[in-house]
């Protein structure tokens, strides 16, 4: 950030001109932190103070139930994490980074005329005279590779900066709050360790210090925006609060950051400024005593660092001793001050003069920046439920046993005990009395079937209240599904609400945050092979939410892949790697790469060689086999004629008899043998 030199004497009363504007703010906010501090009572199971007390108090005196029956926090807690798996999957980036597209481009890529050059003749290489369509291909190709360049980078700067993590914290504040608040990007300087070798066996640590842009979640009740605005881009100025402690206080002067010294000295010793602007705001005291944590009663200890982000007008300019040309000119400006006290005051970094925050609403509201989250739409259910469950303990006390009316003047316990205990027994005080007449019992109704109607009404209502169906919380409830692909279809339909949760995000989010990033590269980071014209595409609506949609088609389409028309055309590695990819996996784990495919089917391609060489073996073998026993035939057809006197004529229609037969059944060998060959099935 570059620093602005101004006038000293006059930081004063531009620290009251800026405290007084912040204090307006908290007070026109004030009624929305009330129902902040409702939503977090009822996420975490606590009653507003004026029922929580009188409840007790009711307990103590008729002993009837105070219980909190928690239908809010499983509801708030499954949206999140429903959203935050939709949009940060293990396998996926939720934007994308592509060249502007540009219609004179186009038109060249579809030009066969020449390019000419500055002397107005045709541009030639090799010979052959460079097209249009040839020029914008290259312009194209180098502006895709850029493109490819600047998202490796930022999604670089988004992975050391927790991007998925920080998200989900600025989810947990929409759908606890109704708002999310992510500041993006801010410069932090890294500390880059590395042990370098000096000799074969010697190694000295090199410390080297880098900035690089970062981003973090800013808390709500740090956040105080101009409440004027209805939409972030309308907001004119932002607040925000820091907590410090003495120790980080003092690091500030160690940093190289722009603090002025001499103020923040007088900051640092003075106790008077850890009190803050209004006075010590007990908040955070609130925020633990909701919550049942340690409560500190106070943040004495702390420093309340306030962080002014807007412009800073004519009157103020002239004020602090800065000139600046123009009637209408305006300095976007960030000023930190603790009290009143500046000890910063920087131009903005970007020269987008852009303030940095991107606003969240889980449920956005006409004329606020600030939405509803999901306590608050699920106040009223949450309270019927309560009711009436308090409603059925009580009930069921009364009606699990009758009024007992005893007559003391007729009877008095043996125990001197008047509660009734199991073969209890009662002295009978008037002889002539009915000892009828001494007892009478009273049952008081059960209403439970009633009250449990209620109660499972309630929770239905809670279920579309928050447009979270059973289904979109890992429940099937009572709906009969009996395939996978009825309960993806399921699935996607409960996903339509969540779908336009995700635009927001995308709208609200990913688009500005993404662009930022882009801008602060183009401005600061010194490669100038990633630089370009780029514009963001947000990609949470349009991919990452159709997943269960993709799926039943992959699927679909991996029983195509034997078919005989349509295997042939398909891609079956690439689909199978897809559906691998669709049910959130991890392809590499599972599919082969293309070289191990590719050499498998080298593989196989050699395999049928290898089995007509063993065949052809076998056919030599059983040649050879075939001979030594015509062989032996005739020695002992010999022998036989020698040894029966048989005459040559006999001798010899015997062997051609047996000739006949075997040359039968060589054929049939041959026949075999060359079946095999052809079809490559072996013996």
């Amino acid at each position: 950030m570059k620093t602005v030199k101004i006038d000293d004497d006059k930081l004063d009363e531009l620290g009251q001109v800026l405290s007084r504007r912040l204090i307006r703010q908290m007070s026109k906010r004030a009624k929305i932190e009330e129902r902040w501090l409702e939503d977090l009572r009822q996420y975490h199971g606590r009653y507003s103070i004026d029922l929580e007390a009188r409840l007790k108090k009711q307990e103590e005196d008729t002993g009837s139930s105070s219980i909190f029956v928690n239908i809010t926090r499983s509801r708030t807690d499954t949206a999140k994490a429903r959203l935050s798996d939709m949009l940060f999957p293990a396998s996926d980036r939720n934007w994308d980074i592509s060249p502007t597209p540009k219609p004179e481009l186009v038109q060249r890529a579809n030009s066969d005329k020449p390019v000419m050059g500055a002397d107005g003749m045709p541009i030639a290489i090799d010979g052959q005279p460079l097209t249009e369509r040839e020029l914008a291909h290259v312009e194209m190709e180098q502006a895709n590779e850029a493109a490819k360049g600047m998202r490796r980078e930022i999604d670089d700067q988004l992975t050391e900066a927790r991007y998925a993590a920080v998200a989900r914290d600025v989810i947990q504040d929409a759908v606890q709050l109704g708002t999310g608040v992510v500041k993006g990007p801010i410069v932090v300087g890294r500390t880059r360790k590395a042990w370098i070798p000096v000799d074969g066996s010697t190694y000295e640590l090199s410390i080297s210090k880098e900035r690089r842009p970062g981003l973090r979640r800013v808390s709500l009740w740090d956040f105080y925006p101009d409440m004027a605005a209805s939409r972030v881009d309308d907001a004119e100025f932002f607040f925000e609060r820091q907590r410090l402690t003495t120790k980080q206080a003092r690091r500030l002067g160690k940093s190289d950051n722009g603090y002025i010294l001499n103020r923040l000295k007088r900051v640092l010793e003075d106790d008077q400024h850890k009190k803050g602007v209004q006075g010590n705001t007990d908040i955070y005291a609130r925020l633990r005593e909701i919550a049942d944590v340690y409560d500190s009663g106070g943040d004495d200890t702390c420093y309340e660092l306030w962080i002014y982000t807007g412009p800073v007008d004519r009157d103020i300019l002239d004020m602090i001793g800065i000139k600046r040309p123009g009637a209408f000119d305006e300095l976007e400006v960030e000023v930190h001050f603790i009290g009143t006290t500046i000890i910063k005051i920087v131009e903005m970094p970007l020269e987008t003069d852009e303030h940095g925050y991107s606003v969240f609403n889980w449920i956005k509201v006409d004329g606020s920046i600030f939405g509803y989250g999901m306590p608050y739409v699920l106040r009223d259910p949450q309270v019927v439920t309560n009711s009436s469950w308090r409603a059925m303990l009580d009930n069921g006390a009364l009606s699990v046993g009758p009024v007992t009316v005893c007559d003391t003047r007729l009877i008095e316990p043996a125990d001197g005990q008047w509660a009734l205990t199991p073969r209890k027994v009662f002295w009978k005080k008037d002889p002539s009395a009915s000892i009828g007449n001494a007892f009478a019992t009273f049952n008081i109704s059960s209403f439970q079937p009633e009250l449990k109607d209620i109660f499972n009404t309630a929770k239905e209502l809670a279920d579309e209240e928050g447009a979270m169906p059973k289904i979109a919380q890992g429940e099937m409830g009572n709906t009969p599904i009996q395939t996978a692909t009825a309960t993806s279809m399921l699935m996607n339909a409960s996903n339509s609400y969540l779908r336009d949760v995700v635009k927001n995000w995308d709208d609200d989010v990913t688009v500005p945050l993404i662009g930022r990033f882009y801008d602060y590269n183009m401005q600061f980071n010194p490669d100038p092979s990633i630089k370009g014209d780029f514009e963001v595409d947000a990609r949470g609506a349009s991919t990452l939410m159709v997943k269960e949609t993709q799926t039943q088609a992959l699927l679909s389409l991996m029983a195509l892949a034997n078919d005989p028309t349509f295997g042939p055309m398909t891609k079956a590695a690439a689909l199978y790697r897809k559906t691998v990819e669709a049910q959130r996996l991890n392809p590499d784990d599972i599919v082969r790469s293309d070289e191990e495919i590719e050499q498998q089917q080298r593989a196989a391609q050699q395999q049928p060689n290898v089995e007509a060489q063993k065949l052809a073996t076998e056919q030599q073998k059983l040649s050879l086999e075939q001979q030594r026993d015509e062989q032996a035939y005739e020695l002992k057809m010999l022998e036989l004629s020698l040894t029966h006197n048989q005459t040559m004529a006999q001798l010899q229609a015997k062997i051609q008899e047996v000739e006949m037969r075997e040359q039968g059944e060589s054929e049939r060998q041959d026949r075999e043998v060359a079946i095999k060959l052809a079809t490559g099935s072996g013996l």
